[in-house]
Order: C-alpha cells, then structure tokens, then sequence
C-alpha cells in the first residue's frame, strides 16, 4: 500500500510540473499545515494572561492563585499566591504585576521564585494592569493608576472619560475602551491628559495595539474597529464572531477572542491573506500572543489553549 501511494504521488507531481504548478502546489500543502493545538489544565476560572519571556503566567480567580507554565511545552511549574481575586496581570521586562480587583491592590512579583515584592493600593480599585515600556498603569472604572515599576509609588491617578476595564498603550499613550459610552479615550501617557475620545461600536470591551491602529473589541454587535492610532480615525469595522472579549497582534494578524461562540478568530491586515477560525474547548476568554504562539484561557473548563504553528 505504501509503494502504491508513493508511485500515486509521483504521479501526480508529474503531471502537476507539466503544467508548471509544482511550485504552487508546494507552497499551497506548507500554507495549509494544521496549527498545533494543545490544551492544558490550570487552576479554577483561568483570566487574565501574561508572559514573562520563558513562561506564561495564568491568573486563576479561585482560589486567588497564578500558575505558571513553560511556555515551550506548557508544563505547569506550580501555583503561588501573589494576592486576591486578581483580573490581570503585565511584565514590565522585570517583574510581575497582578490587579487584585477584590481588595483593590497591585501585586510586583518575582518571576524566577514568584516572590511578592510589594503590595500596593490602587485608588478606585484594580481590574486591568499593563506595562506602557516605562510605568505600571492599573485601574478599573474610571481611572487609571500610573506606578513606578522601580517602586511602586504612584506618579497620578487619571479620570478615564468613562467606565473602563480594558486599556492598552501605543508607547506614548493610553487607549481606554470605555463599555458603558461606546467610546474609546486616548490619554497621554506622560501626564494623563485626555486627548480625544472616539465612537466605535456597541459595548467596547477590549483594544489592542498593532504598531499603527488601535483595534478595538466590541462585545455586544460582534465587530472590530480599527482607529488610526496618530488621530483616531476610523479605518473599517469588521464582523467577528458572537462577543468578542479580547484582542492580541502577532506581528500579522490580529487574532480575537469571541466568548460567545467559544472561537477564536485570526484575520490578517489589508489584504494579506484570508481569516480563520479556531474552535476551543471549554470557551474563551483571554488571548495572548507569546512572541511564538497564541495562549487562549478557558474560563469554563480550567483550561488555557496554545495554538502555534
């Protein structure tokens, strides 16, 4: 049987090169390889998600635990507690920061043995933490928290022009999506000093940034905005699957996370290609690209999902 389907094979190669289309049936079987999808157990309720350059970091709700998993080949390498009921969670290039929503604090953590460093308070409470490439910004509804990673003090806490959960930076500022007003704020990260607010869709939930547009999530009509990060200019709005709840940028795609229909979405920019869907086991919630692969939390199941190629 295998000599059979080897003289098969051949043969088709052979007719294929006759009409000159070996090249492209080459390229065609490559592009066309099945992603590696391998799926691993962590603690109860998985959120939010953060690598720190060897490991992923996976924030469990319950009980107020992260587990940390190698990221090569996800084997989980334990489970600290750092803080309390945390949502989110950043690396500064350093350290580890978790927002502990339920008692309003931040947590700076060691990576190597997962030390608390510092525990910090956080006016109006912590839901969402990132790194901007020079300060910790946390926060929930809003305002925003602007920290020293060196320390931990406060440099300002922002009004946000709006409830917010989800923020993320473009390197000079701060994009906020404001669910409740269906707007996204663009706050200036030196001084916090709000510099436009701009209309997407209904129930923005979560942006990203992908080196020159703000791309936003919103959950509740299933699209995408993509705003021109210089002005907030609308660039196009796209369909996505049922309540999209987050958004990470690979370097060519931007892949979305849509909690209603438990998928994730990989599309690419312009016209680079055609998007493709990805089903996960136990739902979706937070997405996270490693600088290899992408990390999925299976918020149903206590599960994270890694999709690489």
């Amino acid at each position: 049987m295998k000599t059979t389907r080897i003289t098969i094979l051949a043969f088709i190669t052979f007719l294929l090169s006759i009409s000159g289309l070996v090249a492209l049936s080459v390229e065609a079987q490559q592009n066309d390889k099945p992603d590696l999808i391998q799926t691993f157990r962590v603690g109860n309720q998985p959120s939010a998600l953060t690598f720190d350059g060897q490991n992923v970091w996976v924030v469990c709700i319950f009980p107020d635990q992260v587990v940390k998993l190698r990221a090569s080949d996800g084997v989980n390498l334990g489970s600290f507690d750092v803080g309390g009921g945390g949502y989110g969670a950043a690396f500064d290039g350093i350290n580890l920061w978790f927002a502990n929503y339920y008692n309003s604090t931040v947590t700076k953590v060691r990576p190597s043995d997962a030390e608390v460093l510092g525990t910090f308070p956080i006016v109006g409470g912590s839901y969402n933490v990132i790194f901007d490439g020079t300060s910790i910004w946390v926060g929930v509804g809003d305002t925003l928290s602007k920290l020293r990673p060196s320390d931990g003090a406060n440099l300002g806490t922002f009004y946000t022009g709006g409830d917010a959960y989800k923020f993320t930076s473009d390197g000079a500022n701060i994009w906020v999506a404001n669910e409740q007003e269906d707007m996204v704020t663009k706050m200036r990260a030196s001084d916090g000093t709000i510099l436009g607010q701009f209309e997407v869709g209904d129930f923005p939930y979560a942006v990203t940034y992908d080196g020159s547009s703000i791309w936003v999530a919103n959950s509740y009509d299933s699209t995408v905005t993509e705003l021109r990060a210089s002005d907030g200019l609308p660039l196009g709005t796209f369909r996505v699957k049922t309540n999209p709840t987050d958004l990470t940028f690979d370097g060519k795609y931007i892949w979305v996370a849509s909690q209603g229909e438990g998928k994730v979405m990989r599309f690419p920019l312009g016209d680079g290609g055609e998007a493709k869907t990805y089903a996960v086991r136990g739902g979706v919630d937070r997405i996270l690209f490693d600088g290899h692969a992408i990390w999925v939390t299976s918020f149903g199941n206590d599960t994270v999902t890694k999709i690489s190629r």
